[in-house]
């Protein structure tokens, strides 16, 4: 056999071997990819199999459930393709399609879908458990919130997996690292406007962070004119900056600014400190 012959039959026992292997493994061993999030959970455990929301779910509230996490699982759902969303109070014996469970861990409904996750509750403050199992023609997706922050952040968890063309089979188990996480606007020059700062807020609520700082250097009525009351405009424009940092579990912080100009032995300033 001659040289070339030799390589030409290497090279097709070689392709031989190849595309055998490639047949011999089955689609169901292919490993499930672990979704991308961020920030990046605790723990995730991945389970085989993938859950499809299709046109039609329902969604179980628990009671007491916070209002914003409620609305955001629903803007999510909506947002992936779901075109009906019915409602209910509780889990029938058996899911005949998917059902989508918001609340806290102290409810019956969400204890109920936690047992049949085969999940557990997570117990750090902010903290939350999402699961999601296929149940033959249904499947149950739970989120499962230590308080009303965590359940916040089990919505936001659902909003990035609703973005995949399946949400995978998986238990979810996350908490914050640090009890504060946020930003400050405290630098010099032109200020943020009021939608800019709305458009932070969001950002901070979307990366599970709770805390906003107002203190922006050229506000002359938190630095240099701290003493006087602000305009009934501004301070009505603070107040709806607020209530949407509210909506989004953040926590908003106004940071006043008077050490240029205060008397700290002056009971007057201790005063106007106060009122301010």
């Amino acid at each position: 056999m001659t040289r070339r012959a030799t390589r030409a039959g290497l090279s097709l026992l070689s392709m031989t071997v190849a595309l055998g292997l490639a047949l011999a493994v089955p689609a169901a061993a292919q490993p499930v990819t672990r979704p991308a999030l961020f920030p990046s959970p605790v723990s995730i455990r991945l389970e085989a199999g993938t859950v499809a929301l299709g046109r039609k779910v329902v969604l179980v509230a628990a009671p007491g459930a916070d209002p914003a996490s409620v609305a955001l699982a629903r803007r999510s759902l909506v947002s992936a393709g779901v075109e009906h969303i019915a409602t209910a109070s509780r889990l029938p014996a058996t899911l005949e399609q998917p059902y989508i469970v918001v609340g806290t861990g102290e409810t019956a409904v969400v204890r109920e879908a936690l047992a049949r996750s085969k999940a557990v509750q997570e117990t750090h403050k902010e903290g939350y458990t999402l699961a999601s199992i296929a149940t033959g023609k249904g499947s149950l997706i739970t989120l499962a919130g230590h308080d009303a922050d965590g359940l916040f952040h089990a919505a936001q968890t659902l909003r990035q997996l609703a973005e995949r063309p399946a949400i995978p089979t998986l238990v979810i188990q996350d908490y914050p690292a640090m009890a504060i996480r946020g930003t400050i606007e405290g630098f010099y020059g032109a200020p943020w406007s009021m939608a800019d700062r709305a458009k932070h807020i969001d950002f901070l609520a979307r990366a599970k962070a709770n805390t906003y700082i107002y203190s922006p250097k050229d506000d002359p009525y938190a630095r240099d004119r701290w003493r006087e009351a602000y305009p009934a405009a501004t301070l009505k424009a603070l107040g709806g900056l607020a209530a949407t940092a509210r909506r989004n579990h953040v926590d908003f912080v106004y940071a006043i600014s008077p050490g240029p100009s205060v008397c700290f032995s002056d009971p007057a300033d201790a005063k106007a400190l106060l009122r301010k």
